[in-house]
Order: C-alpha cells, then sequence, then structure tokens
C-alpha cells in the first residue's frame, strides 16, 4: 500500500476516509441496468488514485446539472504534464480496474473542455494502458488513448500478439490513429466506446462521437498480457515535461462515467441527454461492410505494421498522417 506519490508524475493515494467513501459507493445499486459493472456520477472519486499532480477535485458540473470532476494542468505545476485520475486496485471490480482480455465492453462518458486554446502538440485525455505480465518490460505505448491536437480530436490504437515486448520493438503489429472531427469547448461532448480487448486480429474498436458512428475498427487492441489494460482520464500532455508550447494551462471536466459487459450496450452507457440530442438506436453489431457516406473518401492503409484484416472500416474519420505521437506517448 501507497500512502504518498509513487514518484514525480506518479500515482498517490487519496487522504482520510476514501476507504469507507469507496466502499459505500462500490455497494451502491446501478441504475443502468444489469450489464452495468462500473457508474459514476463523480459525486465522489474516492475510489480513484491521483496520477500526477493531487488538484482534482468535485465540483458542479459546468452545464448546472449536477457534479462533475474537474481537471486542471499548469505549465508551471509541479508535475507540469499530468493530472490524471485511475482505479483504485481492489476499490472496484477486478475486471474494472483491468479490462478481461477477450470480453467486448462499452465505455460512455462525456467532457467538457474548459480552457483549452489550440495547441499543435497532443493533449491526451482519455487512455487505457496494458498491465505488463511479471518480468516483462513495462515501457510501452497506450493501447488506446483519445487526444486532441490542433483543432481535432484524435483516437490512436494499438496492439501485439508477441509476448513481452517494449518500445524497442516497433513497429507494433496493429497501429491505428484517426481524426474524429473538430473539438468544441463549452458543451459537453460525448463518446461512446465499444471495445473487444484481444491481441487477435477479432479485437475490435468502435466509437460514437456525440450519437454518430465515427470510428469502425477490426484491430488488435491490446499486447499479449495476462491482464487486459487499466483506464485513465484527465489531462497528459508529454511534451511538457522537456519543452514549452504555445499554451500554458489546460482545464476540463468529466460528467457521467460508466462501463457494461456484453453486446448491444449503448444505451445502457450512453450519456447523450441533452441538447446535443437524444440517444439513438443502440447498433446491431460490428459495421464492417458499410461504405463511407459518399462526401468521405475511405481511409487510407494503416501506415504502421501489417495491414489490418479486410473488413476494416472507417466512417467520417481520415489518417493522420503524422507519426510523430508515437514517440512521446508513455
Amino acid at each position: 500500500m501507497v500512502m504518498g506519490d509513487y514518484m514525480k508524475g506518479g500515482i498517490s493515494r487519496f487522504g482520510k476516509g476514501w476507504m469507507a467513501a469507496a466502499v459505500l459507493a462500490l455497494a451502491a445499486p446501478l441504475s443502468a441496468g444489469a450489464n452495468v459493472i462500473y457508474d459514476t456520477d463523480f459525486s465522489q472519486i474516492n475510489e480513484w488514485a491521483f496520477s500526477g499532480n493531487n488538484t482534482t477535485s468535485v465540483t458542479a458540473a459546468p452545464d448546472g446539472d449536477g457534479t462533475a470532476a474537474r481537471f486542471v494542468l499548469n505549465r508551471n505545476d509541479p508535475v507540469s504534464f499530468r493530472s490524471e485520475l485511475v482505479h483504485i486496485s481492489g476499490m472496484v471490480p477486478n475486471n474494472v480496474r483491468n479490462a478481461s482480455p477477450g470480453q467486448e465492453y462499452w465505455y460512455g462518458f462525456k467532457v467538457w473542455l474548459d480552457k483549452f486554446d489550440r495547441d499543435t502538440e497532443d493533449d491526451i485525455l482519455f487512455q487505457f494502458h496494458g498491465a505488463a505480465d511479471a518480468g516483462c518490460p513495462s515501457q510501452r505505448a497506450p493501447n488506446l488513448n483519445l487526444s486532441i491536437r490542433n483543432d481535432s480530436w484524435i483516437v490512436t490504437s494499438v496492439g501485439d500478439s508477441r509476448r513481452c515486448i517494449s518500445r524497442d520493438d516497433r513497429p507494433w503489429q496493429s497501429w491505428v490513429q484517426r481524426k474524429l472531427g473538430t473539438y468544441e469547448t463549452g458543451r459537453w461532448t460525448h463518446f461512446v466506446m465499444r471495445i473487444k480487448w484481444s491481441h487477435q486480429t477479432d479485437g475490435i474498436l468502435e466509437i460514437w462521437k456525440d450519437g454518430e458512428k465515427v470510428l469502425s475498427q477490426r484491430t488488435r487492441t491490446m499486447f499479449n498480457d495476462r491482464k487486459g489494460p487499466n483506464m485513465k482520464i484527465g489531462i497528459y500532455k508529454p511534451s511538457w515535461s522537456s519543452r514549452r508550447t504555445n499554451t500554458n494551462q489546460r482545464s476540463l471536466y468529466y460528467g457521467d462515467l460508466r462501463v457494461a459487459l456484453g453486446s448491444n450496450q449503448f444505451e445502457a452507457v450512453s450519456t447523450m441527454n441533452g441538447p446535443t440530442g437524444g440517444t439513438p438506436a443502440a447498433p446491431q453489431g460490428l459495421a464492417v461492410d458499410v461504405a463511407p457516406p459518399a462526401e468521405v473518401s475511405p481511409a487510407p492503409a494503416q501506415p504502421v505494421g501489417e495491414a489490418e484484416p479486410e473488413g476494416d472500416n472507417c466512417v467520417r474519420c481520415e489518417i493522420v498522417q503524422d507519426r510523430s505521437s508515437l514517440s512521446i506517448l508513455r
């Protein structure tokens, strides 16, 4: 058990009362459905640990509807590049803390970008890190991250079936990076992700933004580890660990966050219920055989590693040709 920070940019637990509060939170009934295994409105964050700065707080939601977790990162903070939260082992179900390989997961959450001026360097706001097996290297890329660069949302996914690999073993067997549209500040952006965690090519990655499907991909989604990846949320700006960029502060809010298992769980995890529109009907299956709309050109082939299996499909998104993020994600 750790009573302080592991290291600069590392993880620390919350203060007094976190155990009792978290046990009560876990004992509370889940409201979104039988397949939902985690559901929080961020009215408390006791089951989370700080990663980086310990400035994340519970506050009123920016639209006045409920509560939210507020993340702030300043270039001159003690940890200049990271203000994130990660689930504490034992405080949430094991299959929430680490995804179960081979299982189909649905993740729904909403993000409100507050102070977020345009920057040419990545801001990673949601990510999954693999849990390397004992004796294997731990320095690898996140298996999935959702980031902002310039004016765009970008998703990056990597996976590999080789055992005990590190960043030195790049290129990864599977590497996907796509733009998901322009980001907006001052409102909730709603995401739903359908992920089958697999180091084989039967993995699934589907993403909806504000109710519209923006990515449908069949790809390796994790490394060849016994445990599946674990989630981190907040702000991670790798470039600020070593250099300045054209911005000095980032701030955002996280609203609801839900996790479900099984098929067709869109409605169970979706956070849409306001001016951005209603929840669409739950999707059926993986739409790998639907061509992109006429005004959208099919994405070019994967730029790194082996080609993805037939059926790979990108909806309303474009490939990101700049591969610079591969050298900074960690």
